[in-house]
């Protein structure tokens, strides 16, 4: 299973109800997590079967949850300001190319 993280809440840490077999499960993603980072939830996956296909003495297995970090790929002139902030708080280098763009743009037509 596959749970999408937004930036933040990959920074910040977050919450998620999930769907399981037996109902819904909270995971609890820490701060900081990462791309592809994987939780197991033990016992909470499918059942394991024997050779005939039944299921075995209601053996469980785990499910296994993956983290995945999205990007968004537009951001309102607010969300880029303060992703630029923290980049300068942090040291990074970014491209401040649309923010010089949108510049132009703006005082061509004012």
């Amino acid at each position: 299973t596959e749970v999408k993280v937004s930036i933040s809440q990959a920074a910040l840490g977050a919450e998620f109800v999930l769907a399981t077999l037996d109902g819904d499960e909270t995971l609890v993603v820490p701060a900081g997590v990462q791309h592809g980072n994987e939780f197991v939830l033990k016992g909470r996956g499918v059942p394991s079967l024997n050779q005939g296909g039944r299921a075995r003495n209601q053996v469980r297995g785990d499910l296994r949850v993956q983290i995945a970090v999205f990007v968004p790929k537009k951001l309102n002139t607010r969300e880029r300001e303060l992703l630029e902030e923290l980049a300068k708080l942090r040291g990074e280098s970014f491209s401040a190319q649309e923010s010089r763009v949108k510049s132009k743009l703006k005082s061509a037509f004012s």
